[in-house]
């Protein structure tokens, strides 16, 4: 579908009021609804080297949201694809630079041992003349072909689920533990371990009236309330894991109450509460 604005570019998304719109469309009404010029000027393309000195090329491009800019870095003659969200107002060239660590990140831990296939084992994935086993732990991608089938991309390469199974062989008897996520959030890393959490919209609650105890004070100042931010951070990574779970509505509740308290807070301090209401409000309100 063409964009219903300028009748040139492929359409990749909906605004109201303006119909399918292409990318260039979509970043020119998002920056007149924030009141700002296009100051996001970044290359089309950045490379990226592995350790072994395999240079990578990506396809780097953004879009401009309601509620930040959606960066996304696709892999050229490559199955890579990395994704980040920024603020409207972050510096692009600090983005870029948080964004390239990421894609550093992920290209250089691998989820695939490949060998040379010498035909001896039975637990492997063969072809074309490689060897494929999995490692204990890493990152896959989950896509869809054109058929609608779900593809698994993993470390730039893609597998059926037939594939990825047969590289599974290695670990019967064992269990395996699997977290879903957005593509835009961290990525495992070498030396990351998914670890066994907990989360309650109860204890998450009981969690955030401890911190809030530090406002009964006559005075807090401004290293008081740098903790409760730091502290606040984490409540609000468990909020977003608790939001991920089927227990979407119990996260809502208590991100809910926990706006409400901070909204009866008065402070000398003008941007507070502000970014932990909009930080609790990104969480509890996503599609």
């Amino acid at each position: 579908m063409l964009c219903e604005c300028c009748n040139r570019e492929e359409a990749i998304t909906h605004i109201t009021g303006h119909g399918y719109v292409c990318l260039k469309c979509n970043n020119k009404l998002m920056l007149k609804m924030h009141g700002r010029k296009d100051d996001f000027q970044h290359p089309d393309t950045i490379f990226v080297y592995e350790p072994d000195g395999t240079v990578r090329q990506f396809a780097l491009s953004h879009r401009v949201m309601e509620d930040g800019v959606f960066w996304t870095a696709s892999e050229i003659n490559g199955g890579y694809i990395f994704e980040f969200m920024s603020d409207i107002d972050d510096n692009t060239s600090d983005v870029i630079k948080k964004f390239q660590y990421k894609i550093i990140s992920g290209i250089s831990f691998k989820t695939i041992e490949r060998s040379d296939s010498m035909g001896l084992y039975d637990d492997v994935l063969s072809k074309k003349g490689t060897d494929y086993s999995l490692n204990n732990r890493g990152n896959v991608d989950i896509r869809l072909n054109e058929k609608e089938q779900v593809k698994l991309s993993i470390d730039g390469e893609e597998f059926s689920l037939k594939e990825f199974g047969a590289m599974l062989k290695r670990y019967a008897g064992a269990s395996m533990c699997f977290q879903i996520q957005d593509r835009i959030e961290p990525l495992l890393k070498k030396d990351d371990f998914l670890v066994a959490i907990k989360v309650t919209a109860g204890e998450l609650l009981y969690e955030f009236e401890e911190a809030m105890e530090i406002f009964e004070a006559e005075y807090v100042g401004p290293e008081r309330i740098t903790a409760f931010e730091k502290t606040m951070l984490d409540i609000a990574n468990k909020l977003d894991i608790l939001y991920h779970s089927e227990k979407m509505s119990e996260a809502r509740f208590a991100g809910q109450k926990m706006i409400d308290m901070l909204q009866e807070l008065r402070c000398e301090d003008e941007d507070f509460p502000k970014f932990d209401i909009q930080l609790i409000n990104n969480i509890i309100n996503k599609p």
